[in-house]
């Protein structure tokens, strides 16, 4: 996991000034005019993170620093990447320019023989976690694109491979979760073991905690494993031996240790689907399996997200990916795209919200979207 700390760019669109500026650990907004080049500073750091050469190629910029932060090694690391040429004669490129048109000269001149270099190499890292959203991120992000090159991108196609790739972005994430919980459980089975193993002690503090909220987290723990929550029986008698026997309380506060640590680790899934459910119109709630969101309709019917309109299928994608990034970077080309004002004024919050541990950057036209972000968080480019 990564994310950038600062950048400078030189020559971004023929400025005689390069463009030098820190980056907040959790939210950034590039504001500017149509043309100001806030699309090309996003793809520079997305091009940076991933150490790709290639994008760099036909980037109007002429030499870009990017530090990004690295969380497994705690430490800074620069990457730097110089446009070259293929000769140091500056003369002889010129005469050989003067030979082309005008538009095969700007090619040729721009051509770049450079690569991003860092000593990052040392640790044999080929990418920086972090999620880069393209203004065509709705069709044409990294887990679709190649599924449909070459073929007739029609709608009902294209639409398909949306929910496809939202499915599998939900099955990655959520399989995530699923093993954490399964350490949890075990964490909490050998804890039960060891105390059913150990020689007893005098019980001399009673009981500590509410009765209540012990049997429904031990019943929800039960069962998670086997369906088996009948084994504690009716609350009122589970209370009543709670109180006095101390052999079942110690066993069930183990239980109930360990199923809040489950519920800390299901919530923000419970906030995401409660989100994206207050976000949705007429009614409708997201629903999910392990595997595949669904929406679920007043009438009980489910529909997939290829069915979903399009501001509704720009929100889910976004705040989806918020959740991806765990401690990492996610940046977002005009994220405004399809929503509504109140949708663009709620975003950054809810995406801080469901992750407040990603580094949100942004680059946008509208003021909607930095409505509520502090005016030190905001950059005009």
């Amino acid at each position: 996991m990564a994310h950038i700390t600062e950048f400078k760019l030189f020559g971004l669109l023929g400025r005689s000034k390069p463009i030098h500026l820190k980056l907040n650990r959790d939210v950034n907004v590039f504001f500017g005019e149509n043309g100001s080049g806030k699309t090309t500073l996003l793809k520079v750091l997305d091009a940076a993170m991933s150490f790709d050469n290639k994008a760099m190629q036909n980037l109007p910029v002429d030499r870009a620093e990017v530090s990004v932060y690295s969380v497994s090694e705690n430490r800074v690391f620069t990457h730097v990447w110089d446009r070259e040429f293929e000769t140091n004669d500056s003369n002889a490129l010129q005469l050989e320019l003067e030979m082309y048109s005008d538009s095969l000269r700007r090619r040729i001149s721009d051509r770049p023989i450079g690569e991003w270099k860092s000593d990052v190499n040392k640790l044999e890292v080929t990418r920086w976690q972090h999620i880069f959203l393209p203004t065509t991120r709705l069709y044409f992000d990294e887990s679709i694109r190649a599924k449909i090159s070459g073929r007739n991108k029609i709608e009902r196609e294209i639409d398909e491979q949306f929910a496809a790739g939202i499915n599998q972005s939900w099955l990655v994430y959520y399989s995530q979760v699923i093993s954490q919980i399964r350490s949890i459980q075990e964490e909490g089975l050998t804890s039960v073991l060891a105390y059913a193993l150990a020689e007893k002690n005098v019980d001399t503090v009673g009981p500590t905690l509410d009765p209540n909220i012990v049997y429904d987290r031990a019943a929800k723990f039960l069962d998670r494993q086997t369906d088996s929550k009948s084994i504690l029986g009716s609350r009122k008698s589970f209370i009543r031996r709670y109180k006095n026997e101390e052999n079942l309380r110690r066993l069930v506060d183990n239980l109930n240790n360990t199923e809040e640590k489950i519920e800390k680790c299901v919530e923000p899934i419970d906030t995401f689907v409660s989100t994206i459910s207050s976000f949705l119109s007429n009614g409708k709630e997201l629903a999910f399996s392990l595997d595949e969101l669904n929406i679920k309709l007043k009438d009980g019917n489910l529909i997939t997200p290829s069915a979903l309109s399009s501001g509704e299928k720009h929100l889910l994608k976004l705040l989806l990916s918020a959740m991806e990034a765990e401690e990492s970077s996610i940046i977002i080309d005009e994220p405004e795209i399809s929503l509504h004002i109140d949708w663009q004024r709620k975003l950054l919050p809810t995406m801080s919200i469901l992750n407040p541990l990603c580094q949100v950057i942004v680059a946008s036209h509208s003021p909607e979207i930095m409505a509520d972000v502090p005016d030190n968080r905001i950059f005009r480019i």
